[in-house]
């Protein structure tokens, strides 16, 4: 695809700098996420972006986070890239790829695809290393996608979401297998957990926390880093936000808060294909599909053992004090690492 060249931008000291910092942060972002040599993507950079999406509002109000999302519609548009240069009063100069969308009009002119009125233009280094949304639903013939936006000071502003055709998504998808990718990213977790899960395997059946089985305070970092990542892993997926938004509807009834309390209130049912709310004897319950409910599930079992690693970390850590971790099943908490190890399969 040819790439058109803008005039050239003439910019005073700051506003070429803040320019050059956003450009230079959308480069190594590219190459965190599609590197054009043989080492592995990111991971930590998916994780720093999945956490900007999930903090991202829409509307242009106060926002606690500070993070905007913006929505746009590309499918009937054909990208366009252009190439800007930056130059600077004292001669230095930096280039910049942007992506427009147009498509042509009845009188044969392209009509650009705006926000706020203006041409809306992405930059290139984003755009080809986008992510698919993972809180919008994509479709069999649809794509939603992630586009981080980058301010002057190379921080996060926000993200913006294209829904576009499948054919333009799968044009950018990484070079290896996202499958094998996912695999590859499973191993390196395992690995890194595994002094852990030796520890309380070593302890046996009757090992305890606190007791015979005790962490030192890295194990305790991995855990809790593991831990907080498959909990945003699973917060920003579009199954487990649908199903939140029907519990949240039904939150005031007493007999459904009841049966939540007692993990009876959300029942898997292969015939749905999305949560569907029935009426029953013991008040309203909410049928969902297998893998919803394996979500939920893991969900609930990583949310369990961010509460019993917090009261281990609480002090003091003895019989006396009250510590619910303290003499916990140590094989009990193994699982529920194993579950948090469960997330990264999905």
């Amino acid at each position: 695809m040819s790439i058109e060249a803008l005039p050239l931008q003439n910019l005073e000291a700051a506003p070429f700098g803040q320019a050059k910092i956003r450009v230079e942060k959308c480069r190594r972002i590219r190459h965190d996420l599609k590197p054009q040599d043989d080492t592995p993507y990111s991971h930590q950079r998916v994780e720093e972006l999945r956490d900007i999406e999930t903090r991202s509002q829409q509307g242009k109000g106060d926002k606690k986070s500070g993070l905007e999302e913006l929505i746009i519609d590309s499918r009937g548009y054909q990208e366009r890239r252009f190439r800007m240069i930056y130059r600077s009063d004292q001669g230095e100069e930096v280039s910049e790829e942007l992506i427009m969308f147009f498509k042509l009009g009845e009188d044969g002119q392209p009509q650009w695809l705006t926000l706020d009125g203006q041409p809306l233009a992405l930059n290139g280094d984003l755009y080809d290393s986008r992510l698919e949304s993972g809180i919008h639903a994509s479709g069999r013939e649809n794509r939603v996608s992630m586009v981080p936006r980058v301010g002057g000071r190379g921080e996060y502003t926000g993200v913006v979401s294209i829904t576009e055709t499948r054919r333009s998504a799968e044009k950018q998808e990484p070079r290896a297998d996202q499958a094998q990718a996912n695999t590859g990213r499973q191993d390196s977790i395992t690995q890194t957990m595994q002094p852990v899960l030796d520890k309380i395997q070593n302890a046996g059946m009757k090992g305890r926390l606190g007791i015979e089985v005790q962490f030192t305070p890295e194990e305790l970092v991995q855990v809790e880093q593991l831990l907080s990542s498959a909990h945003a892993k699973l917060v920003s997926s579009p199954e487990l936000r649908q199903l939140e938004n029907i519990i949240d509807q039904y939150r005031g009834d007493t007999a459904f808060g009841i049966s939540l309390g007692f993990g009876t209130a959300i029942l898997e049912d292969s015939s749905v294909n999305a949560p569907t709310v029935v009426q029953t004897v013991a008040g309203p319950k909410i049928k969902v599909p297998p893998n919803t409910f394996r979500l939920h599930r893991l969900q609930n079992q990583v949310q369990s053992a961010q509460s019993l690693l917090k009261m281990y970390q609480g002090k003091p850590l003895d019989s006396k004090s009250g510590n619910n971790a303290y003499g916990t099943s140590a094989g009990s908490f193994g699982k529920l690492i194993q579950a948090a190890l469960e997330v990264y399969k999905t």
